[in-house]
């Protein structure tokens, strides 16, 4: 089988985030005629990470329910990307 548990919509997640980092890198913090603080910008920077880190353990999961993972391999790769303790 190959990935698509979830119709690949994971990849949906990193385009959210990458756009939000668009927006965050803009010349002098000003997005759609409006200027946004440093602290506005840090909230959408955390948000992007937040997002990347959501969309990679969709990932996992997703390879894992699709069987190209064995669950051996899934908690491997969870471990190395995000550590050993539970949220």
């Amino acid at each position: 089988m190959s990935a698509g548990h979830f119709d690949y919509k994971q990849r949906h997640i990193q385009d959210i985030a990458d756009s939000i980092d668009e927006a965050s890198n803009s010349c002098n913090h000003t997005i759609d005629g409006w200027q946004y603080s440093p602290e506005t910008i840090a909230r959408f920077i955390e948000a992007a990470a937040l997002l990347r880190r959501a969309a990679l353990m969709t990932e996992l999961v997703d390879r894992l329910l699709s069987d190209d993972d064995s669950e051996e391999t899934f908690n491997e790769e969870w471990t190395a990307a995000f550590g050993s303790r539970p949220l």
